[in-house]
């Protein structure tokens, strides 16, 4: 055994975890956001069922948001060594690079650490990546089951994994067997998705408001927003690099998969999207550099650290604790018991903050409430309450 080269794993190891541990403190900082509240609290959401279950069960934890950015942030930084084994025919100056531009993407940096399912449909989109440059193993007998169930388990951990689909059945015509094999591996668990999404009428007119939500808003923003989500998904220089490499290669696996994800996010204006372009950059990148191994690795170094610098500045995670947290917190300090009510509109992240039943304020669940959270203006506020002060909201407890 090579125990200096077991130590220089061990190291490596040890330094990728540390950096996604920031990663994940970074993101806990401000506290948990609507939509990560949702998955923690299993609250039943047009998403698939998978990931959703299994952060329910750890409902009870106290620690259950920190673990679970822990986790999230480890899942994405190590998925660093797929990257490494994908590039093993490139030299190792141009593997670190690729490594490098995995870890240090502006779109890494910005959602390592969060607890939503795009990061996740994203190492699944590099597996699919990491298999395309495994040409060896696609005649093995278990490779078409092997992928099958990467496939179903993608999808029903985020519907946005379909948009690899092009890239699914490139492997699965690589592997050059029956027709069954691609309708079984391919297709039956697309069919299981769409059946789940019939049972449940949230997730169709979830489909129906993504694509309409934004018809208010002019088509040069559409464009402008796809083209930033473009270049912060791979930090520009992974953006170029992987767009010429599948252009060159006209790879139809890469490039479906690149219209699709493209077309996504042009109708749903969600900035954690950009996300989904990285895999896909890097699997570009890689096809690339096979022919071109001259590339400039300073000047490219120096483009990935400014664009994600200058992404995180326009675009910096929230640094300083939720109200929702704060306010939580503070009644923490206080003998409550009884129900919270709160006046105005609020997201999840007030339900998975608050030890007590939340319900919306109206004046008749007055008798059984202990505390009104005034998010919008209260009116009707009985004499005998009293106001909770140094708060950056209105906060009234019964005496």
């Amino acid at each position: 055994m090579d125990y200096r080269r077991v130590r220089s794993y061990a190291l490596v190891a040890f330094g990728l975890q540390c950096y996604a541990s920031v990663l994940a403190w970074v993101q806990s900082i401000g506290g948990v956001l609507t939509d990560e509240a949702k998955y923690l609290l299993n609250i039943p959401y047009p998403q698939p069922p998978l990931v959703r279950w299994v952060l329910h069960l750890s409902d009870g934890w106290v620690a259950q948001e920190w673990v679970w950015r822990i986790l999230f942030a480890t899942l994405l930084v190590h998925a660093a060594w797929f990257v490494w084994d994908a590039a093993r025919t490139l030299p190792r100056r141009l593997r670190l690079f690729l490594c490098a531009g995995w870890l240090f993407a502006a779109s890494t940096v910005l959602w390592g650490g969060a607890i939503i399912m795009s990061p996740l449909t994203a190492i699944q989109g590099l597996l699919f990546v990491w298999l395309f440059f495994r040409p060896e193993w696609h005649q093995k007998p278990l490779f078409a089951f092997f992928l099958g169930t990467l496939w179903l388990v993608s999808l029903y951990t985020a519907y946005q994994a379909v948009l690899y689909m092009p890239l699914v059945f490139l492997l699965l015509f690589f592997h050059r067997r029956s027709l069954v094999d691609v309708v079984v591996y391919g297709c039956i668990p697309i069919g299981l998705v769409f059946l789940y999404a019939l049972t449940n009428p949230l997730i169709l007119a979830s489909f129906v408001n993504a694509g309409t939500e934004n018809t208010d808003i002019p088509l040069w923003w559409w464009f402008y927003f796809l083209l930033r989500t473009l270049f912060t998904g791979g930090s520009i220089v992974l953006s170029v690099l992987g767009l010429a490499g599948m252009v060159r290669h006209r790879h139809w696996g890469f490039l479906g998969s690149l219209f699709l994800v493209g077309f996504f996010i042009f109708i749903s204006f969600r900035d954690y999207y950009d996300i989904l372009f990285l895999p896909l950059f890097v699997g570009g990148s890689i096809l690339l550099l096979q022919r071109w191994q001259t590339l400039p690795l300073v000047p490219s170094y120096a483009v990935l650290v400014s664009v994600t610098a200058m992404t995180v500045w326009l675009l910096p995670p929230v640094l300083s604790p939720s109200t929702a947290r704060m306010v939580f917190q503070r009644l923490e300090e206080t003998s409550l018991s009884g129900e919270i009510l709160i006046q105005g509109s609020f997201g999840h992240q007030w339900q998975y903050e608050s030890a007590w039943p939340v319900r919306k304020y109206t004046p008749e669940f007055l008798d059984s409430a202990a505390t009104i959270i005034c998010l919008n203006p209260c009116d009707q506020i009985p004499n005998s309450w009293r106001q909770v002060p140094g708060l950056s909201v209105e906060v009234w407890m019964s005496r």
